[in-house]
């Protein structure tokens, strides 16, 4: 699997590079040059298609020598019925007032919970989500970082409106929703 570098072209290129390899590759390395952002890259990772293939030092660690809860916690969802039968989608979207962009990676399936992951990898920024067909309005934080949960006040299980979520530059943040209906969408 080669690298591939997030910081190093536009979202909406980015975007699609991620989701031309996903049909392509079987396994992928997301990589940053800023060390935290490396860290904050797993949550993509583990939501794209394809098998993750991550360096130690990307390994969120919950103390010096063994890697965090929040990584078992994002390598259990690779276990659910939405990231292993969904449907999914790569893609970019708007940063609020901005001509920015983050990446998001939604896997979803129906009668089961979704999932999105969104990167930010900008500035401290609100991404709008409203374009993407299978969230609904509301969204409920699944899962953040440490650092994130300090820069956001998020919590999880707590609500999140698709058109205005908050992410911290060089970040990621992975929420849950119910999928609309295709009627809906």
């Amino acid at each position: 699997a080669a690298p591939v570098a997030l910081a190093a072209q536009p979202a909406d290129q980015l975007a699609r590079d991620l989701d031309q390899r996903a049909h392509n590759w079987t396994a992928l390395q997301l990589t940053a040059s800023d060390e935290d952002a490396n860290t904050e890259l797993v949550a993509l990772a583990m939501l794209l298609p394809v098998t993750p293939v991550l360096q130690p030092g990307q390994l969120p660690r919950g103390n010096e020598s063994l890697p965090s809860e929040s990584f078992a916690h994002l390598a259990a969802l690779r276990d659910d019925d939405s990231i292993k039968f969904g449907e999914r989608r790569v893609e970019p979207v708007p940063v609020s007032n901005s001509t920015e962009q983050m990446i998001i990676c939604a896997r979803w399936k129906a009668g089961h919970t979704g999932y999105v992951a969104v990167f930010n990898p900008g500035e401290t920024a609100r991404a709008n989500l409203t374009g993407v067909t299978s969230l609904p309005e509301s969204l409920t934080v699944h899962h953040v970082s440490h650092a994130v949960r300090v820069a956001t006040n998020y919590t999880s299980n707590s609500a999140v409106q698709a058109d205005s979520v908050l992410v911290p530059g060089g970040s990621s943040v992975v929420l849950s929703y119910v999928p609309k209906t295709t009627a809906e969408q």
